[in-house]
């Protein structure tokens, strides 16, 4: 769970490029261009794509967002279950950590292949995506190995 939330909070960074195309990078927060001098340009995604109506481009980056932050504290709220030794409250956190980052990716990639790759523009996975990747698998290991929790540990009843 640990990495899990390490992988959340780590791909939430603005300055973690999602996708990629030559000087040109993406990720939920913010669209940045090199220019030949070497500085950066950057500006919110919202400025790049006119998200003020309700349209593809808002509700699938809004849900890599939000699926990073809700699973990630899903994760938290299980690790305070395995501080308190529930294992119920472990496994079912652990599996809605798992669901949330799984929607983060998902709503991502259909962004990513359905709004951001054009005709003549393709955009290639940066390191971004593959931490939120990442989270996805730490939360799905977390899921299994909550499930080898011992519901009672005998050295909490006597101490």
């Amino acid at each position: 769970l640990l990495l899990t939330i390490g992988a959340c909070v780590v791909s939430l960074m603005p300055s973690i490029p999602w996708a990629k195309n030559a000087g040109k990078t993406v990720n939920p927060w913010v669209n940045c261009n090199s220019t030949a001098n070497g500085t950066e340009e950057c500006t919110d995604i919202m400025g790049v794509f006119n998200v003020t109506t309700l349209n593809a481009a808002k509700g699938e980056r809004d849900g890599a967002l939000a699926g990073l932050v809700l699973g990630g504290l899903m994760a938290v709220l299980g690790m305070l279950g395995v501080c308190f030794n529930k294992k119920g409250a472990v496994i079912g956190l652990s599996v809605t950590s798992f669901i949330f980052c799984a929607a983060a990716v998902g709503c991502f990639a259909t962004f990513k292949l359905m709004i951001l790759d054009t005709d003549d523009i393709e955009y290639s996975w940066d390191y971004g995506f593959g931490i939120a990747c990442c989270a996805v698998v730490f939360s799905m290991i977390a899921s299994a190995s909550a499930c080898c929790m011992k519901k009672h540990n005998e050295y909490f009843q006597i101490a």
